[in-house]
């Protein structure tokens, strides 16, 4: 009797490599970007450009801040607002339109109360839909 030895298929493991290895820089590339976006939909509106580069505090729909696209409290928000004012660089706030009013008039009312008498608020690019 002749016993039958069947070899077993073999599975190339490189190519299964090589796509998992452009899956993982795809996945982290793709969180990198991501990460530091912040969407904040303004409300339409008319006005004049900035001059200078200002700095940009947004409050985004949830009522958190943001300072140059850097999550920050009240405080901190007006203590940058404080430095950047000295040098005589503007003050941008943006508000989301979906964002409570009451979250956009509590940081006025703190960078009024922290001596910033200047501030210039950002609207959207009306009839162009973009801001």
């Amino acid at each position: 009797m002749r016993s039958k030895r069947r070899s077993s298929p073999e599975i190339e493991l490189t190519p299964l490599v090589d796509v998992v290895f452009q899956l993982i820089i795809f996945f982290v590339l793709t969180a990198a970007f991501v990460q530091g976006s912040i969407t904040v939909s303004l409300p339409e509106g008319t006005g004049q450009p900035v001059s200078q580069t200002p700095l940009v505090i947004n409050v985004d729909q949830n009522g958190e801040i943001f300072v140059n696209d850097e999550k920050a409290e009240i405080p901190k928000a007006v203590g940058l607002a404080r430095e950047v004012v000295s040098k005589g660089r503007p003050i941008l706030l943006a508000g989301d339109k979906r964002t409570p009013y009451e979250a956009i008039v509590r940081v006025l009312n703190a960078l009024k109360e922290g001596g910033i008498d200047e501030i210039s608020l950002a609207v959207g690019g009306g009839d162009k839909g973009t801001p």
